[in-house]
């Protein structure tokens, strides 16, 4: 049976707020893409540091 909660490709990320909204609803981010370094360490921080979700990137 397929899950009902659908898995999300997410493109021009940003700081992950619209992610974040994603993950609260049941879906799950399973590959980010932020280009601009300032907005990819706030998304890696907002994960790490304040515990949100756990995530997966595809970036180092």
């Amino acid at each position: 049976m397929a899950s009902k909660n659908p898995k999300i490709f997410s493109f021009f990320s940003g700081v992950g707020f619209l992610d974040l909204g994603f993950e609260k609803s049941g879906s799950e981010i399973v590959f980010v893409n932020e280009i601009h370094e300032p907005f990819l360490q706030a998304y890696k921080y907002s994960r790490e540091r304040l515990s949100w979700v756990h995530w997966r990137t595809s970036l180092s």
